[in-house]
């Protein structure tokens, strides 16, 4: 099973969520938290959250908590730019190029100094436009990421994630999230709230806001207010109201706050929802909410899907460290390929050695049958054979029999002679025919013919007589027949 780490970085605390992950099932193992201020660094925080993470309390595993297989890392809602973009259908084909000018057109800062991700809406056959969500952030502020947490874990992050968008990673352990809705996802925080709006657990809208329980109960009704706005833009561009609210964060913690906020605003506020987690403990169960964005980053980096800001020059790469750190599992099924490989083979040649054995034993059987000896040995079979071909007796059938000669005087005859037979004799090679032509000239052109028959040899007309009480002539034609491979046939037999 792979172990996949989830860290979510905020004002006064680091959190990690470590999970399991396998086929169709996922395991929650461990979620840790520490304090900011504790350390003096924030990447001695991040090495401090993950460190001995899912070996219990007294953990004591190097920085990087042992092996991460995947590490994924959220960037605050508040350093990046989200935008919903409408593009032509027709430029689906061109987005990577479209998108950076369109982007550009949206943030006051030049696309060379950006790096961005993007998500292309479901749509229908017949839509015009595309919906795009694009989150951009400055190149400097995901180096700075990166290089955090490398220099906290000895690796860098496979995936950036934006804080709010996180958020909608929640939809794939939490089902129940993923309802038509629209629903929102409310992540309340010491200082920052990220509102996040599903709808089929896809992000519709998002915003980041500059208030958090910090300033309860004084700020209470300006982030009420900023909540009530948050909903309202996202009604009047999509023509849908908001129908229910998840609290999340470290304010789902607070008394009185679910209650307040469901009344303000006249939404339901829950909590959340049934997971599809396995290995949730009662304690785990009651730290769910406080750590929805670092199991977001997690459910991100294991999926491998959603919005990621490890891109162009800041996508991630495997090392050689990754291959050392897997060269066991690949030796393993190296091995198994290698022993498969060998007992395939031998299998094959037994059978063909089987085989072998069955066909010999045919050989000898139908040499012993046919020459009156048994032999294994192709090589002497063949040459069996051979003298046998030539020993053989001529075939006594001509090549050219007497159907073949009445074709061959049928062929001579062109159509405009009129032409009558009264005999014609082949016996022993040679051919006589008696035929009535109504000219001399139409028997010589019989003739002529019949004697450019390659099986037929000195046609002549012998006799020419009138026809009694007729102007039409009687013709006696003489003629042997001897095909080329008749001469051949002789010549082997007089060898």
């Amino acid at each position: 099973m792979s172990r996949v780490v989830g860290i979510d970085v905020t004002p006064r605390h680091v959190r990690a969520a470590l999970l399991r992950v396998a086929y169709r099932k996922t395991l929650l193992e461990d979620l840790r938290e520490v304090e900011r201020s504790d350390f003096e660094s924030l990447a001695q925080a991040i090495s401090a959250c993950t460190q001995g993470l899912g070996e219990g309390p007294a953990g004591t595993a190097p920085g990087g908590g042992g092996r991460m297989d995947a590490v994924g890392v959220v960037l605050e809602g508040r350093r990046v730019f989200v935008h919903h973009l409408a593009i032509p259908a027709t430029a689906r084909k061109q987005l990577d190029e479209l998108l950076p000018f369109e982007i550009e057109a949206q943030v006051p800062v030049d696309i060379d100094e950006l790096v961005f991700d993007y998500e292309i809406a479901p749509q229908e056959a017949n839509d015009a436009t595309l919906e795009v969500l694009t989150v951009a952030a400055r190149v400097e502020h995901v180096q700075e990421r990166i290089a955090l947490v490398r220099e906290a874990l000895g690796r860098e992050p496979d995936r950036v994630g934006c804080g709010s968008i996180e958020l909608s990673q929640l939809a794939t352990l939490f089902p129940d999230l993923a309802r038509p809705g629209p629903l929102a996802i409310v992540d309340l925080g010491e200082e920052i709230t990220d509102v996040c709006v599903l709808e089929s657990g896809r992000v519709v809208a998002t915003r980041s806001l500059s208030l958090g329980t910090n300033g309860f109960p004084n700020a209470a009704e300006q982030l009420v207010a900023q909540l009530r706005q948050s909903f309202g833009s996202y009604a009047l561009l999509s023509g849908r109201e908001v129908t229910e609210a998840c609290l999340v964060g470290a304010g789902a913690s607070v008394e009185g706050v679910q209650a307040f906020l469901g009344d303000r605003l006249s939404l339901p506020f829950e909590l959340l929802p049934k997971s599809t987690l396995e290995g949730v403990t009662p304690a785990h169960e009651r730290l769910l909410p406080r750590f929805a964005r670092a199991l977001g980053a997690a459910q991100h980096a294991a999926r491998g899907k959603g919005i990621n800001l490890r891109q162009g020059a800041l996508a991630f790469q495997r090392g050689y460290g990754f291959l050392k750190e897997k060269a066991p599992v690949l030796l393993g099924l190296g091995a198994a390929v290698l022993i498969s490989f060998v007992f395939a083979s031998w299998a094959e040649t037994r059978a063909l050695a089987q085989e072998r054995e069955i066909l010999t034993q045919r050989l000898e059987a139908e040499s012993q049958a046919v020459f009156g000896s048994p032999t294994s040995d192709p090589a002497e079979v063949e040459a069996l054979l051979h003298q046998a071909m030539q020993q053989r007796a001529d075939d006594p059938m001509p090549h050219f029999g007497g159907l073949a000669v009445a074709v061959a005087v049928s062929e001579a005859v062109s159509p405009d002679i009129v032409h009558d037979i009264e005999e014609l004799d082949f016996q022993k090679g040679k051919l006589t025919l008696r035929g009535i032509v109504n000219s001399t000239d139409e028997a010589q052109r019989i003739s002529k013919a019949l004697e450019d028959h390659r099986c037929i040899e000195g046609a002549n007309i012998s006799k020419i007589t009138q026809v009694v009480n007729s102007d039409r002539e009687k013709y006696v034609l003489e003629a042997t027949v001897s095909c080329p491979e008749d001469a051949g046939e002789k010549k082997k037999a007089q060898k």
